[in-house]
């Protein structure tokens, strides 16, 4: 018998809450299980890169053996790269709490698709490389999932149509939510979640620390986000706008991938536009770990580029914990 497709959504939607609000140990460190991706199920590792040049511009990358990859400071074979012309995986993480909806519009009001954020959004999916696919999931003070892993030539604006501003920010509840989600169902070795959000945080379960645990799972994507705290500065306090801003930043960081603005002084959409160039320009390095004990330990990744005279920089997750059999 053939499920109706609105019956998945409903049950997806009811374990990806749960995810949301599963409660957190008091230990980061063994806060949960760790996860390994399915697509290629651990020690296989799809280590996804971003190289900025000098101008901090994304550089595409065709060949592999300029790079090396150390895990624990053991060199490890790289088996494949993945480029600009391979199929992406790509979550859309979307803040509708009252202080960071796209739109800024007043509490329960419709979150439109006319705001230029939320349309340059249908234009870096349909850019995506053929084959590519799309999630969408939003939240306030839970996670809800929007929309499954779906076809990205099949994406369309009314997706976003009648999305509401309301509540307290559950963003690292929602992260840990999205990324689990990704993990268990996501195809493609090239990976990339965006978060559109002020980055302030007021209703989750999980701490900052907690967080960048549990995001840390081999082939984990990267994380880019778009400052939406940036279009809109007269609603924050300076100490809530730095502390927002800093989280942003450690956030993209840790796991490879860069913040971005908004809009620029002149209000122009400019966030979106610099996110979908340095999604294009990712890649994606698989090796097969030398070290296959399964221990839930944390494992430390470095990357080099031995032949390099440029002096670009290599960002990626620089660690992930070892999945436990």
């Amino acid at each position: 018998m053939r499920v109706p497709h609105l019956l998945i959504i409903a049950i997806s939607l009811c374990t990806f809450i749960g995810l949301a609000q599963k409660p957190p140990r008091s230990d980061a460190g063994t806060a949960s299980k760790p996860l390994s991706a399915t697509s290629d199920p651990w020690p296989l590792t799809d280590l996804n890169v971003l190289v900025l040049d000098k101008q901090k511009q994304p550089q595409p990358q065709t060949d592999r053996t300029a790079f090396q990859i150390l895990e624990d400071g053991t060199p490890q074979t790289i088996l494949s790269l993945s480029g600009s012309d391979t199929p992406v995986s790509l979550a859309l993480l979307i803040d509708l709490s009252g202080s960071a909806c796209p739109v800024q519009i007043e509490p329960n009001a419709t979150c439109k698709g006319h705001d230029p954020v939320i349309d340059s959004l249908v234009d870096l999916v349909t850019s995506l490389p053929s084959g590519s696919e799309v999630m969408l999931a939003t939240f306030s003070d839970q996670a809800n999932l929007n929309l499954t892993f779906s076809p990205a030539s099949a994406f369309q604006s009314g997706i976003f149509d009648n999305l509401k501003a309301h509540g307290g920010s559950a963003v690292y509840d929602a992260l840990v939510a999205t990324e689990t989600y990704f993990a268990k169902n996501a195809k493609f070795k090239r990976r990339a979640i965006v978060l559109i959000s002020d980055g302030e945080d007021d209703a989750s379960m999980l701490n900052f620390e907690q967080l960048l645990f549990r995001i840390s799972y081999p082939s984990s994507p990267i994380i880019y986000a778009i400052n939406t705290a940036s279009g809109h500065p007269g609603d924050y306090s300076g100490s809530e706008l730095r502390f927002s801003a800093r989280a942003l930043r450690i956030l993209t960081e840790f796991s490879g991938g860069i913040v971005a603005p908004a809009y620029d002084r002149k209000k122009n959409p400019i966030g979106v536009k610099a996110i979908a160039w340095a999604i294009h320009n990712q890649f994606a390095l698989q090796y097969s770990s030398a070290n296959t004990s399964g221990n839930g330990k944390v494992r430390k990744v470095k990357i080099r580029m031995p032949q390099d005279t440029s002096k670009a920089a290599l960002r990626y997750f620089q660690q992930y914990v070892a999945p436990i059999p």
